[in-house]
């Protein structure tokens, strides 16, 4: 394998030198009869405008990577417009692609190589971003990880579509919510989320989706190709499974989310203190990908307080309205994963009071484990309370090396949301928050030995 890359990288390199002795820019033809025609056949079918999201390898950046039907490539912090990361040519031998960069020399080759599957790049060696770049993770040789690169196909449909179904089953009548979400690479997920005897359950399918001229078509993995159809207000029909056990496709009628971003759950205590009195609640809103909300307060000793209703977005301005009569509505903020809102916690209070919530992403236990050398063993957990504590909890073969407690806070950055943690003496270490998981640094015992945690629920 080595001996083939290195005749392929040669090959490419004498192709830019020649191309550069003959003064030919990027997509021009020139003197060299392996010019822009053989580069414009060679990437034509996969010329497009790629998302590589590397929060999977543990670091929480997403970059975009363009490849032109001239056989240029470029890789930038932007879609469009976006500072060049580093840019070059693109060749191919047999069903192995390679990306030579400007930079690249005959004594230093640098190179990132690929082969396709459907709309994904998969890359077998590091793809270089600017000064750095995203490498396998082959920590897991079962479960390797690849930087991966996501085609930015059908952009208008892209998005999560929702609707529930209805079947009856041991006397009883149950109701299916269903998502389905199209994404990048022609990537899509379909959850169901259903109750039985009371236990909530989740079915997920994963797979692959295509549309054209008002049909979507969506292939499982490991299984058979589905035909729908989508209408012009982007509704679509579809059959599919919505249970493990299920053995017969129901019919699906799914519409645009209108609050995918919002969607979620979150959590919050609220202390109330009346003179002498402190009532304690604990709070959860769950916001639905249709504009909908449900709220309940648990107090000890006392029944819960429950509102439904719905809610519609300005910006980072929520507005609640219950379905109560003569319900009047109230306005919340949300930012950052944090809701504030105000709303009743007791059914014999009825002043409303202000709750900070706090998203899931950002709420609950936590846990990572170090494979880095040295530090390779530490396994760690990050709980973050619903009253904006937490706590941190590292061991080693089974024994304690380091704990601490303190307070958290989340800010908007250029990376996304941040969590900064100041422990009871002040001290502080900030994170990055992605969709599934917590990236931070922090210290692992008394010597204050710094470790990199990718933490996950």
């Amino acid at each position: 394998m080595k001996k083939y890359l290195a005749l392929l990288c040669a090959l490419l390199l004498t192709l830019t030198v020649g191309l550069t002795g003959c003064d030919n820019k990027p997509g021009t033809s020139g003197g060299s009869n392996t010019g822009s025609g053989s580069e414009e056949s060679a990437t034509k079918d996969i010329a497009a405008t790629y998302l590589v999201d590397a929060s999977p390898l543990g670091m929480p950046l997403q970059v975009y990577l363009t490849i032109k039907e001239d056989g240029t490539f470029q890789l930038s912090n932007k879609a469009e417009g976006g500072e060049d990361k580093g840019s070059g040519k693109v060749g191919k031998s047999g069903d192995t692609y390679m990306l030579l960069y400007s930079d690249s020399t005959t004594e230093s080759p640098k190179t990132s190589t690929f082969t396709v599957d459907g709309k994904q790049l998969v890359f077998s060696t590091k793809l270089f971003y600017g000064s750095s770049g995203f490498a396998p993770d082959t920590t897991d040789p079962e479960n390797p990880l690849y930087p991966i690169a996501k085609a930015m196909a059908y952009g208008e449909y892209l998005g999560d579509y929702v609707g529930t179904v209805e079947t009856s089953a041991m006397n009883t009548t149950i109701t299916y919510a269903v998502t389905l979400s199209l994404g990048y690479g022609a990537e899509y997920t379909l959850e169901s989320v259903f109750t039985v005897m009371g236990e909530e359950q989740v079915y997920t399918e994963t797979g692959t989706f295509a549309i054209d001229s008002g049909k979507i078509t969506v292939t499982p993995k490991d299984g058979e190709a589905t035909e729908g159809s989508i209408s012009s207000d982007k509704t679509i029909a579809i059959q599919a499974l919505v249970s493990a056990q299920g053995k017969e496709k129901k019919d699906l009628t799914l519409k645009p989310a209108t609050t995918p971003d919002q969607a979620g759950t979150y959590t919050g205590i609220k202390v109330l203190n009346m003179g002498s009195m402190s009532m304690s609640a604990n709070a959860t809103l769950t916001l639905d990908k249709q504009g909908g909300y449900t709220y309940t307060a648990k107090m000890e000793g006392e029944e819960d307080y429950t509102e439904k209703g719905t809610f519609t977005v300005d910006g980072t301005k929520l507005t609640f309205t219950s379905d109560a009569e003569g319900a009047e509505p109230v306005e919340g903020t949300l930012e950052n994963d944090v809701l504030t809102c105000k709303f009743r916690i007791s059914n014999d209070v009825p002043m409303a009071t202000e709750i900070v919530f706090y998203s899931d992403r950002i709420q609950g236990a936590f846990t990572a484990e170090s494979t880095d050398g040295d530090t390779a063993g530490y396994q760690s957990t990050l709980t973050l309370n619903a009253d904006g504590s937490y706590t941190i909890a590292v061991t080693k073969d089974g024994t304690e090396t380091y704990s601490e407690k303190g307070t958290f806070s989340v800010t908007g950055s250029a990376m996304g949301v941040t969590l900064t943690l100041t422990n009871e003496k002040g001290g502080t270490v900030s994170g990055v928050v992605s969709d599934d998981s917590i990236n931070v640094n922090h210290a692992v015992d008394a010597a204050a030995t710094e470790v990199g945690f990718q933490y996950k629920k």
